[in-house]
This record gives structure tokens, sequence and C-alpha cells, in this order.
């Protein structure tokens, strides 16, 4: 989830335990809701691998948010001489509701590590998703300018609950595409979720894909098909330490043959922005691009 709702909901949490609204609270609860992500070091001193492996790790696992939470605790707990069982409390709470932010996405994180790599991903809330963000920072400004706690109780059932609301209408597009096809059909966030979501149909060879508005007439016929990228296929050089943590990272990969430097690029369809909503040339986060040998060997790539 973006760093705003993080922010947000260390401050709506702060109230909502009876916390003081004041400058000091709304800085120290909001820094400490972000702390989670500070695996983001990761991407100044480790390779590009590292970061697809170790960002959303250890610090967004089930461990890791209770160790920063006691920490944040013993801080708590000097600040506030709150008994420190109350810290802790606090502190868990804190953590635990970043990492539920982060796994709403379609992203996801490693909820086991560093016991399993498994991405955990619910899916029902986009990465930034400005319907929740905005009513999340409406209501916690009224719980500090009315100084209601119950206002604040408010915001933090709506911090929870929205995402699973989503689900629901998740379910909901996933029921009716699967009266259209035989083929396994997946259901995942896209810009603007729930007003639109993005369907992927998976067949034997090839995902088709679009997005669709919530309540909007689907015709799967219209759907843009892609090749499906073989994660086993013997052509490429698996043993290469980033294409193998590329190939762990994503879930529903293509591969399409491009010109100029490089041959092929792969890119995973959950991370794409189709222009079926914008109208505009579809944009491909964590694309791979890759150059091949005549025997069709992997040579050079390049990831965005």
């Amino acid at each position: 989830m973006d760093p705003v709702t993080h922010f947000t909901s260390g401050v709506v949490l702060s109230k909502t335990l009876g916390f003081k609204a004041n400058t000091k609270s709304v800085v120290l609860f909001g820094s400490f809701a972000l702390l989670p992500d500070i695996d983001n070091v990761i991407s100044f001193f480790g390779t590009k691998a590292d970061y697809l492996l170790y960002h959303r790790g250890f610090t967004h696992s089930v461990w890791g948010g209770l160790l920063l939470g006691i920490l944040a605790a013993f801080i708590l707990n000097k600040i506030f001489k709150n008994k420190f069982l109350f810290s802790a409390i606090t502190g868990i709470a804190i953590m635990y509701t970043h990492i539920y932010l982060d796994y709403i996405t379609s992203y996801g994180t490693q909820l086991l590590a560093p016991f399993s790599r498994h991405r955990f991903a619910l899916s029902s809330v986009f990465i930034i998703d400005p319907f929740y963000t905005l009513i999340l920072i409406t209501l916690s400004i009224f719980a500090f300018i009315l100084k209601s706690r119950k206002t604040a109780i408010i915001a933090a059932t709506f911090l929870i609950l929205y995402p699973i609301a989503n689900l629901g209408i998740k379910s909901f597009v996933r029921y009716e595409v699967s009266k259209l096809t035989d083929n396994n059909a997946i259901v995942t966030t896209t810009a603007l979720t729930p007003l639109y979501w993005k369907i992927i149909i998976e067949d034997k060879d090839s995902y088709k894909v679009k997005d669709i508005k919530t309540f909007g007439q689907i015709n799967p016929a219209t759907f843009t098909s892609y090749k499906k990228f073989d994660k086993n296929n013997d052509a490429y050089n698996l043993n290469n330490k980033f294409l193998k943590t590329y190939l762990w990272f994503v879930d529903y990969p293509v591969i399409v043959r491009t010109g100029g430097k490089y041959d092929f690029e792969i890119f995973d369809l959950k991370f794409v922005l189709n222009e079926n909503i914008f109208d505009k040339q579809k944009h491909k986060a964590f694309a791979l691009q890759l150059k091949t040998n005549g025997r069709g060997e992997l040579t050079d790539y390049n990831f965005d």
C-alpha cells in the first residue's frame, strides 16, 4: 500500500486506542506505521534480485511484525509511561495493520518469511486507492478536530472492512466471468478498483486479459491475448540468479517479441495498467527484456 495510507493508519489506531490528538502523536504513530518498510534499504545496497526477494520479506512477516511491535513498545513505554503490555499491544497492532494493508494488494507480502518465501496476496485493493485513502484521511481529520474516539473507531473499522467488502465484489465479478468460459478465470485489482477489475482468462498456452467495469458487460472475445512464458523453458539460463528470482516473483508472466536491442520482453499481467481504462499506452511495471543468441540461449537482460 502507499505510504500515505500506511501513515494514516498509524494515526487512526493511536486515536482509537485512546492516545491524545496532538502533533507529537501524529508524527510518532504515523512514523511507526511506516517502520516495516525499512526493508526498502535493500534497494540502495542490494541487487535487483535482492530487492524482489527481500522487500516485503521478514519485516512484513508475522514474526517480523511482532519484533518491530515490541521494539516500538519500548519507545512508547518510555514516552507515554503506559503499562508495557498496553504499549506492546499498540506497537504490534500498528505493525500488523501495515502488513494487512500490504497483504490486501496484488503485490502481496511474505507472511511466513524467512521460513517460507511464498507471497500471500488478497488482491482486493489496488496499491494506490483514492477512495480508500481519502475516506480514511477524512475520518481521521474529523476524529482529531472533534476529539472523538468514536470517529476514530469508525475509521479503524473502515480500514479493516473496506478490503473485505471489495473481496465480496471481486467474488461477484469472478462468478460472472466463470459463466462465460470453461477456462480458469482470475480476477485481480487494477486502477480504480472496485469500480474496475482486471480479468485474466487462462488456457494451456495463453492468457487473455482485460480491465472491465464491475457491473459492465463482459465479452471474452474482446480480451487481449498473450503467449504464456513457460517457466520451465530450457532455452533460457534459469541458473541466472536474477532470472530465477524474477520468475519466482511473477504470477502471470507473458512473453512478447520486441525490436531494438532486446529480442523479447516478459512481464506479469497483474502489473499492467490496461488502456481499456485510460485509453493510453499500456504501462508495464516490473518488465524484463531479454537478448538471446541464434540458439535461443540467454545472453543479456534488462530489468525496469
